[in-house]
């Protein structure tokens, strides 16, 4: 009786085990449209279990778990850079809006002026309609 090869396509023997490493590429690439974190995280521990599952010879895809992996800390890398780019920013616009007069919630006379504008100017026209009549 031959015992099966784990190369074999033959009914009984096990298929290669290559959810983790698809997953951890789709999660990689995802990560940089709408998954952000999240999927940076969920594709280095994919991308990880894919890598181990290959070096044991259940997993074909060891190249695609590694890509996600790599992926995965690629977005982590980036993630940390945006938070410190984002606090550095909020620290130093702090500082300078202190320093800026503030603004005033009341109307200046200039803006009543041009506001009244068109009333007076409909108003002087119904006073005289020999005025409006002669143009």
């Amino acid at each position: 009786m031959a015992t099966p090869d784990s190369t074999s396509n033959t009914p009984g023997t096990n298929a290669p085990q290559n959810g983790s490493g698809t997953a951890a590429l789709v999660l990689g690439i995802l990560q940089f449209f709408c998954l952000g974190i999240i999927g940076s995280i969920l594709a280095i521990i994919f991308g990880r279990k894919g890598m181990r599952l290959a070096a044991e010879g259940k997993a074909t895809n060891g190249g695609a778990a590694k890509a996600g992996y790599v992926l995965g800390w690629i977005g982590v890398v980036l993630f940390v850079i945006g938070i410190i780019i984002t606090v550095i920013v909020l620290i130093a616009g702090g500082k300078s809006s202190s320093s800026t007069p503030a603004v005033s919630s009341a109307p200046s006379a200039a803006a009543s002026a041009v506001a009244s504008a068109p009333a007076s100017a409909a108003a002087s026209a119904a006073a005289s309609p020999m005025a409006s009549a002669s143009n």
